[in-house]
């Protein structure tokens, strides 16, 4: 028994060593982080012009990005898993992001992500640069729908 309870916890602390080793603490500034440049593992620029910003945000399972920020945006998730955001302060949300489920973000503070499921998390973000007013967001969903439905994402379904 007392050797079963061994294996457990050493098995624990080899799934666990991994994110908690990359845990880093959040960097002391107050501006936007761009995630093209703290986790460029993660973020691919797919296209950029003066009104938006293209990118895939790619994270394996039990993988941690860097911090960043966001601007205004839409994301669209091609792929769906269960992430854990934490932020500067130290507050976590989990999110159990599925295949086709599109939403609205507003500007995102400092945070970091873990994909604490099994599967890869993969979503299509389209930032709004400048000053977003209903038009822009609009206009950026349009964005977002012909994307996925260029790279024949499943069907979409608008997230609260």
């Amino acid at each position: 028994m007392r050797s079963t309870l061994a294996n457990a916890a050493a098995s624990a602390l080899l799934v666990l060593a991994p994110a908690a080793a990359m845990a880093e603490p959040p960097p002391a500034t107050s501006g936007p982080v761009d995630g093209l440049i703290s986790s460029p593992d993660n973020f691919k620029l797919l296209l950029e012009n003066d009104q938006v910003r293209v990118l895939q945000y790619t994270l394996p399972p039990g993988a941690l990005d860097h911090w960043h920020t966001h601007p205004p945006r839409v994301g669209h998730v091609l792929s769906g898993a269960k992430i854990r955001v934490t932020e500067a302060d130290g507050s976590q949300k989990d999110y159990d992001e599925k295949a086709g489920d599109t939403y609205w973000g507003e500007f995102s503070p400092l945070h970091d992500t873990l994909n604490i499921g099994t599967t890869p998390y993969i979503a299509l973000l389209v930032e709004v640069k400048g000053a977003p007013g209903a038009t822009a967001k609009s206009a950026a969903m349009e964005a977002a729908h012909a994307i996925a439905a260029q790279m024949s994402a499943p069907g979409l379904a608008q997230r609260p």
